[in-house]
């Protein structure tokens, strides 16, 4: 009976985090993307502005900011057939790789990545199953030094999180602990099927519902059409 019941009416997927560092926990935790809106959207005025694009809210919202767990210094040279020097202040606990470059640079159209850094997170991650974990830069950052490359984590059978850091310069630099890296988005795996529909009387009445539901709305409603449209 209980499976039944979860089957039936527990459809949001359950995201479980746990650090393996024990005391680590505590320290800069995995948390909701929502808390960590940049500043420079935080200060921008509300009139005018993009601050009031409902878009951009659920995009803030949208999942999991997975933070750095150590310093990490790193010193990337010019010359390239000088090796990458970095390093952690407790090697022992954390451990920190590198992608060669012929594992993905030397194959990319741009210049644009000097190097890639993989440092092993101590977090990890569990979603039901059917439910991976996208990851994704933190585009609105406008971080000048590194990307963090996106991709997908199959998260209900392989927990590990471990971001694959792509500097955009050579110098030396320090990565702070509690650094903002990546967000993690939960979705469920599935096959979509689409059709391209010619416009006609149909979509016609799609788009004016849509557009008559925001036009007849006070600036703000937006929240509420989305929560009555579920």
């Amino acid at each position: 009976m209980i499976k039944i019941w979860n089957k039936l009416f527990n459809t949001k997927p359950d995201v479980n985090f746990w650090c393996e560092k024990d005391g680590l926990e505590d320290l800069n935790p995995i948390s909701k993307s929502i808390q960590t809106i940049p500043e420079w959207f935080k200060n921008m005025k509300t009139d005018g502005t993009i601050k009031k694009c409902p878009g951009l809210i659920d995009y803030f919202n949208l999942g999991y900011i997975h933070y750095l767990w150590t310093d990490i210094h790193i010193e990337i040279p010019e010359d390239r057939s000088l090796p990458t020097q970095y390093n952690v202040p407790d090697p022992d606990n954390f451990k920190v790789q590198m992608h060669h470059r012929d594992q993905y640079l030397n194959y990319i159209p741009t210049n644009k990545y000097k190097f890639i850094l993989k440092p092993i997170s101590p977090w990890r991650c569990k979603t039901n199953k059917g439910y991976s974990m996208l990851q994704l830069p933190l585009y609105y950052e406008f971080n000048e030094i590194f990307d963090v490359m996106p991709g997908t984590i199959n998260t209900d059978y392989y927990h590990q999180l471990h971001p694959q850091i792509s500097f955009k310069q050579t110098g030396k630099f320090l990565l702070p602990r509690g650094l903002p890296l990546c967000m993690l988005v939960p979705f469920k795996r599935t096959k979509w099927s689409h059709i391209i529909k010619q416009k006609g009387i149909e979509t016609d009445k799609w788009e004016n519902k849509a557009r008559m539901k925001i036009q007849t709305k006070f600036p703000g409603e937006y929240k509420v059409i989305r929560k009555n449209e579920g």
